[in-house]
């Protein structure tokens, strides 16, 4: 399934916003010539995902003293996991990801979000 999702464009696609969640889904299996609920599909595809606690805690000084931005090209199944599985990212006075934008880095739009995101030019 890995390369069936990286050695085409159908992971860039996801990546980028053209595709939903459940359209990246179901072409995934038609593709493979799988049958899997969404919600395992999602489990599984969102399995690569390890907290780094030191990481964590160093948002969490961070945004008690500063402005801080997480902006990510991540998609919008591990978006919204990672959302959930590691609440303190919330912590961010801007928690972005990329997937309402539609696009990815280094995208010129990408600095312009980041820096209206920072309050700078």
């Amino acid at each position: 399934m890995i390369r069936l999702i990286w050695k085409t464009r159908l992971g860039l696609d996801f990546e980028r916003g053209r595709l939903s969640g459940a359209a990246f889904h179901r072409e995934c299996l038609r593709r493979a010539g799988v049958r899997m609920s969404y919600q395992d599909f999602r489990r599984a595809f969102c399995g690569i995902f390890t907290p780094m606690r030191a990481h964590l805690s160093l948002l969490r000084r961070l945004a008690r003293r500063y402005p801080t931005a997480l902006l990510s090209n991540t998609n919008p199944i591990h978006w919204a996991h990672i959302c959930r599985a590691f609440p303190d990212l919330g912590r961010a006075r801007y928690p972005h990801g990329f997937p309402p934008f539609k696009g990815m880095k280094p995208a010129p739009w990408c600095t312009a979000v980041w820096r209206a995101a920072r309050g700078s030019r």
